[in-house]
């Protein structure tokens, strides 16, 4: 790992690194802070400056996460929760930030729930397909989908035996 070290210049890649992060290109490329400390923290596993610089560019990840959270944007905030859980799943700050996530897609997933048994059928969408962008395989939301499917179809049938066809249509289509 020394040699590695050595001639892979982990200077350089801590240089770049802080760089990185003081530009706050924290994550999402290969020449952004945290994948750079990673590179580093592989080669030289106490390098107490590479350690310093994931925790804090980690806490400005979970800090985004927050400010995602905060204007509803659970998507966002649930990808950032999964950087900070990737590159450091023991961090001080990710409990927290999990507890808070959790909460707020079981809050999201009482409102779309709720949408859908009063027959919103275009709120209850938007919850379900929330839910689904943050996690493709949740039975539930996909459960969710379905049910709301079949809502528009309940209402496109009740509006074609009144007559209403072209509305029919459009309910049929939803």
């Amino acid at each position: 790992r020394q040699r590695e070290a050595g001639h892979a210049g982990v200077g350089v890649l801590l240089a770049q690194a802080n760089a990185a992060r003081t530009a706050h290109r924290l994550e999402g490329a290969p020449d952004a802070a945290l994948p750079l400390y990673a590179r580093v923290l592989a080669l030289q596993p106490d390098r107490v400056e590479a350690l310093e610089g994931r925790d804090d560019s980690l806490s400005d990840v979970l800090q985004r996460a927050r400010v995602a959270l905060q204007r509803g944007d659970l998507p966002e905030a649930a990808r950032l929760v999964a950087v900070a859980r990737q590159y450091d799943p023991g961090h001080s700050d990710l409990p927290d930030a999990e507890a808070r996530l959790s909460t707020a897609i079981e809050r999201l997933r009482g409102t779309a729930e709720q949408d859908l048994r009063r027959d919103r059928l275009d709120r209850a969408a938007e919850g379900f397909q929330s839910l689904l962008r943050i996690d493709a395989q949740d039975d539930a939301a996909r459960r969710g989908m379905d049910s709301v499917s079949e809502g528009w179809a309940r209402r496109a049938e009740r509006l074609a035996a009144d007559f209403r066809f072209k509305e029919a249509e459009v309910a049929l289509a939803r």
